[in-house]
């Protein structure tokens, strides 16, 4: 090959080089990160449907007017999304009602997300519409006039209700302070069950049944009270009718040997392929709530269950 021919060919490759470059220098020039430091200790969500806000009161959340427990996981993936937004690209930076129109950023369509520590704001969002690309959304940030385009569906991250936010945990317990548990059934039958000792040393002692309790079934059992999730809440204190299957009480070794009363009812089904409805009553909350039938079943029990 000529050395004229290498040295244009050369050329050529160089300048395809510098245009690759130049290409993805401006495309990152688009890109803007926005974020900032400090930790929320409140959280008001705001569309066409009202007003909603989460505040924190030392390390718990809550939600609403009711100040109901809020669940974790949903707080820290919105508090998550606030705190590292990435814009692509800035659309329009007029802030005229056109611009805010056109990207459902004006009143009534947008939802507004503003987040504070100490009654200092540290994010205010403005989330319009989802892009046509799939996950983008069009934002305003912190009051500003430039809309930008930014990744992960934002409208959809902070389009959330007080019952999608409200923890669902009816219980939560430690297993390993669950030292006792009492049950009587809707046939009148009574029996409790306990342990005593830790480690290699536990032993199990029962009342109402005259069986040689399995150590294991027993374990299984008791430590699986420590865990109930409320398929639907209902009002505070609210009877919703059908018949009373069992009355619970539930020991705790600390604090303090701490009794808690759990209640569980049944409403049969009103056709032979529906389902029952369970639901119940805890003295950990003040709110009825539903069971899953595979929760509820954890309450329905014989001690015969728990034989050797």
């Amino acid at each position: 090959m000529k050395p004229r021919k290498i040295i244009l060919l050369a050329g050529i490759a160089l300048l395809l080089c510098i245009c690759i470059i130049q290409a993805v220098s401006s495309a990152n020039d688009k890109v803007r990160i926005f974020e900032f430091s400090g930790e929320p200790d409140e959280i008001v969500l705001e569309n066409a449907d009202g007003t909603i806000t989460l505040v924190k009161n030392g390390e718990e959340w809550f939600v609403g007017e009711e100040k109901y427990p809020a669940a974790d996981s949903a707080v820290d993936d919105m508090i998550n999304s606030l705190k590292s937004i990435k814009a692509l690209d800035k659309v329009s930076s007029s802030g005229s009602d056109d611009a805010l129109l056109r990207y459902e950023l004006n009143e009534g369509k947008r939802k507004t997300v503003t987040a504070r520590k100490e009654g200092k704001v540290l994010r205010a969002l403005a989330v319009g519409k989802d892009a046509t690309a799939g996950s983008q959304s069009y934002i305003t940030i912190d009051g500003g006039k430039d809309v930008y385009l930014a990744t992960g569906n934002l409208s959809s991250a902070f389009d959330k209700s007080v019952d999608e936010l409200r923890s669902r945990a009816v219980l939560s317990l430690d297993k390993a302070l669950i030292s006792a548990v009492s049950i009587s059934d809707s046939e009148g039958r009574s029996w409790s069950l306990a342990r005593s000792g830790s480690g290699m040393d536990v032993n199990w002692s029962i009342s109402g049944a005259d069986i040689e309790v399995d150590p294991e079934l027993a374990k299984n059992f008791l430590e699986g009270l420590g865990t109930f999730v409320s398929a639907k809440w209902h009002d505070r204190d609210e009877k919703l009718g059908g018949e009373k299957l069992v009355s619970a009480k539930i020991t705790l070794s600390s604090p303090a040997s701490k009794v808690i009363s759990f209640e569980l009812y049944k409403i049969p089904a009103a056709s032979e392929d529906g389902n029952d409805i369970f639901w119940g009553t805890c003295s950990e909350t003040p709110y009825t709530f539903e069971l899953a039938s595979y929760a509820a079943q954890k309450l329905i029990k014989n001690p015969e269950e728990l034989a050797k």
